[in-house]
């Protein structure tokens, strides 16, 4: 059995490492296991980059930009396809496609409609069912349909985050080799209340994790090692972006923090972009070496995750592997790993006075070794390489024997061009002078780039405000320059003195005032004058 594992990054972000060590242990358990990524931080050969040729993360920005006043959950839209990356897939002899976290323009709504093989798909986030936000922000029109987003701070009907709803509806719908896998009880709840995958079948397998590599050390020797204090009680925060992304909840830990004796204490921070100013805090920065980051929750008593939305944390998992107990918010798939007083602690939701007493409960609890000793037996008997892997080959079996009875044989789906749902935005933000007119569109599907992109020869833009600039982006080899009135420097009565094969008139709206100009002022030949219609 062969599976194709795809995931943006290899190692970089939570749901990399997840996907990456499911990556590694099928490969312990015999799987032939290949891992495609948009980017390769790690130098493991079992790793294949299909590379970023299109600068696709431009175009998703350019869309954002219509949204100053955004918040800072990410948003992702998703809709640039990656060809290369799609016939990798099915040109290999890969037996199944399991998809993890594939935004960042790596995978393309539309092109889920193009593979040819079983697909199963691992929530690592709320993004494949909601229109955009990777965290909903407790909203929950998820549950019926998306528009009017709190994530994109909108008001308006039929903004993005409904496009990519709708978008996202149809393509679904025309997906029948397609399984979910959500590793908390929490996302799987919330993908079954989903209007979009509510109808699809959905597993609860959860990230495996190797219990081998995160195991307790001596806690007086690492601390030695690393310059702690032996004779105080050390309170751990970690996470990606620990101290700037909102979602981890930081601000929520320093509230709590200020509650506590802080003399009695050391606090430790890895994973943090931002320092804070107290002094009894050390800042360890990003830390991307398993055995440093085991021996670091080995040394210290306790581990704090005070995430306001979470689904299943990498490091409350690696924290109870290596015997520390953890203090967290009963939100998300917490509770999945925390067993409330057995070997940690779940805070009210938010609640930092409840936040500061789980971790005196913890630091001063009487049969400290005992949760300790209860942390690792949660993984080893729950989450462990050894439990969990068995689960996802048994389901790969079955996904794979469905599939062979099914009369399905997963042919390519393009009776629909579901790209023309950004025309309709892009020709509504055009209109709309007081939102940038900026915006991005599907390079293999819609009209726009269907039309410049069959134009011959080398071409000269008139017009050099946002259509035009796109145009550049989307086919830089065939453009040579510009002119635009409103440039001096580049000013069309300079055509005279340029060669070029075509001009493009990139100004909507204004094509038969620029042709005629063109024509009677400039003399150009009329076959040389090309417009576009969106």
């Amino acid at each position: 059995m062969k599976i194709l594992i795809v995931n943006t990054f290899d190692i970089n972000g939570g749901a990399a490492r997840a996907a990456y060590r499911l990556h590694n242990a099928l490969i312990k358990f015999g799987i032939q296991s290949t891992m495609l990524v948009q980017k390769k931080f790690s130098t493991d050969s079992t790793v294949i980059e299909i590379k970023d040729k299109n600068n696709n993360s431009f175009y998703n920005n350019l869309i954002l930009n219509n949204y100053p006043n955004k918040t800072k959950t990410l948003f992702s839209s998703s809709i640039i396809n990656n060809k290369d990356l799609i016939h990798y897939i099915n040109t290999s002899d890969a037996d199944i496609v399991h998809l993890h976290w594939i935004v960042n323009n790596f995978l393309s709504t539309e092109d889920l409609l193009k593979i040819k093989k079983p697909i199963i798909w691992t929530l690592h986030d709320m993004w494949p069912f909601t229109g955009g936000c990777h965290y909903t922000e407790e909203c929950e029109k998820y549950k019926s349909s998306c528009d009017e987003c709190i994530v994109l701070n909108s008001n308006q009907q039929g903004d993005l985050s409904s496009i990519n709803y709708e978008l996202k509806q149809k393509v679904y719908k025309k997906l029948s080799n397609l399984t979910i896998n959500a590793v908390s009880k929490w996302i799987s709840n919330c993908a079954q209340e989903s209007s979009l995958l509510k109808d699809k079948c959905i597993y609860n397998l959860p990230n495996p994790l190797d219990t081998n590599l995160f195991k307790p050390y001596t806690s007086e020797n690492i601390r030695e090692e690393l310059n702690l204090p032996l004779d105080k009680k050390i309170i751990l925060f970690g996470a990606m972006n620990a101290t700037s992304d909102p979602r981890k909840g930081y601000k929520y830990l320093e509230k709590a923090l200020n509650k506590l004796e802080k003399d009695k204490y050391t606090f430790l921070v890895f994973g943090n972009t931002e320092e804070s100013k107290e002094k009894n805090i050390t800042f360890l920065g990003n830390i991307y070496d398993d055995i440093t980051l085991s021996k670091i929750y080995s040394c210290v008593d306790v581990m704090i995750v005070s995430s306001i939305q979470e689904n299943l944390a990498n490091t409350i998992l690696e924290s109870l592997s290596c015997g520390t107990p953890v203090v967290g918010f009963k939100i998300g798939g917490n509770s999945d790993m925390i067993d409330h007083k057995e070997n940690g602690y779940l805070s009210k939701p938010f609640d930092t006075q409840d936040l500061a007493d789980g971790i005196e409960w913890i630091l001063h609890h009487p049969n400290y070794d005992e949760l300790c000793k209860n942390a690792r037996k949660k993984v080893l008997t729950n989450f462990s390489e050894e439990i969990v892997v068995p689960k996802y080959i048994k389901l790969y079996k079955k996904i794979l024997k469905e599939a062979k009875s099914s009369k399905n044989n997963f042919k390519e789906s393009s009776d629909i061009k579901l790209s023309n749902l950004y025309i309709k935005t892009f020709n509504k933000y055009i209109k709309e002078e007081k939102v940038k007119k900026e915006l991005y569109f599907s390079k293999n599907f819609n009209k726009f780039f269907e039309q410049i992109n069959s134009i011959d020869g080398n071409i000269l833009l008139y017009g050099n405000g946002t259509i035009g600039r796109t145009i550049q982006k989307l086919i830089p080899e065939k453009i040579i320059d510009y002119v635009d009135i409103k440039d001096i420097n580049h000013h069309p009565s300079t055509l005279k003195n340029m060669k070029y094969d075509k001009i493009l008139i990139s100004v909507l709206g204004r094509e038969k005032e620029i042709e005629e100009y063109l024509l009677k002022e400039l003399k150009i030949n009329k076959n040389k004058i090309i417009t576009i219609e969106l």
